[in-house]
């Protein structure tokens, strides 16, 4: 339960594309084209306007999974010394890009002080050398989500300050509850997206970037230096899934709410401490009141019941004494989990002096 897999199936759209692919495959395997193949693009830009969120499909870029997009847009927005604000806590990879690619890490609260994602953390933490803003919505771990009001405050401010936003929204599909808001949208803002947790295709390894006009070619520039192109395959399997029937995503939003609620209710009964997911497929977990920092935790928990745990402190300082917990899979095994973790924690919390 402590890595981001999907726990459920892709469509079986997506496995029989990639199955005709492979019957139509030349006897060479091209590495195809820089941007992603023409058709993949074209349905993603449909679906994304259908579904309220105008996109060319020249402004989209297919990536190896939503975590090269990071790194390619990352790459394309800025250069060796430049300050990248990235949540805290946020997901590891964020800042493990910033500071491999030699730029510098300034991290913001990715919540304010009454528990909600807030753009004025992210205006009072711009420096001079500010030149991208990493934002998550909805959010890995916390799984919040940010109101259209503050996404939209979060686009005016980089467009007033001339900076980019990254907003990485690969649960954009995951909302289980209310709607999802308009995320932030405008001159400067490049959006990343992934088949793994849309459509559970986490090891197919197909993303995209949608970057404001005119700046695709950076993109897709970056991505080359870091994957080249994206699997053939995966990309003709990613074209199956977006054919999926709406009953798919139904089918799959109505399975985590209920392993979410199983493994929620199991834990408030055993006295954790922890945050309702309105998103996503994780809990965070606070676990200080067993005398254990997160990585104690983690390990006792996996010798002591079997169940490995993602510790907090990799998200940033504000994970410290937190754990996060994937309720995404089979629900007598989330359940199971999320039980012997309740159960560790009540017999360490009590044990304490």
């Amino acid at each position: 339960m402590d890595l981001g897999d999907p726990g459920f199936a892709p469509p079986a759209g997506a496995v029989e594309a990639a199955r005709q692919a492979l019957e139509e495959a030349p006897p060479t395997f091209p590495y195809g084209e820089r941007e992603g193949l023409a058709e993949l693009r074209q349905a993603i830009a449909r679906r994304r306007s259908e579904h309220g969120d105008p996109t060319e499909a020249a402004s989209v870029v297919v990536t190896t999974g939503a975590s090269a997009g990071l790194a390619a847009t990352i790459l394309a927005t800025t250069e060796p010394g430049d300050d990248v604000l990235c949540p805290d806590p946020g997901y590891p990879l964020f800042a493990q890009i910033v500071v491999s690619f030699g730029r510098r890490l300034v991290r913001y609260p990715a919540l304010d002080t009454a528990g909600r994602p807030d753009a004025g953390q992210v205006a009072d933490r711009l420096t001079p050398a500010t030149r991208l803003v990493v934002w998550n919505q909805p959010s890995n771990p916390l799984g919040c989500v940010a109101d259209a009001g503050t996404n939209r405050a979060l686009a005016a401010l980089a467009a007033e300050r001339g900076i980019s936003v990254l907003s990485d929204e690969a649960y954009e599909d995951l909302v289980l509850d209310g709607d999802r808001a308009a995320p932030p949208r405008g001159e400067g803002v490049f959006s990343v997206h992934s088949f793994s947790k849309s459509y559970g295709l986490a090891g197919w390894r197909v993303g995209y970037v949608v970057a404001p006009p005119g700046r695709e070619a950076a993109v897709a520039r970056a991505h080359w230096s870091v994957a080249m192109t994206v699997s053939w395959i995966g990309q003709r399997a990613a074209l199956g899934a977006l054919a999926a029937p709406p009953d798919y995503r139904a089918c799959v939003l109505s399975e985590l709410r209920h392993t979410r609620d199983d493994a929620l209710r199991l834990l408030r009964a055993a006295g954790v401490p922890h945050l309702t997911p309105a998103a996503g497929m994780f809990a965070w977990l606070d676990v200080r009141a067993t005398r254990l920092d997160d990585e104690e935790f983690v390990r006792a928990c996996a010798r002591a019941t079997g169940v490995w745990l993602a510790p907090g402190a990799p998200f940033g300082p504000a994970g410290a004494g937190r754990v996060r917990l994937n309720f995404s899979g089979p629900p007598a095994d989330v359940a199971e989990g999320a039980r012997r973790v309740g159960q560790l924690y009540a017999a360490l919390a009590a044990a304490r002096p």
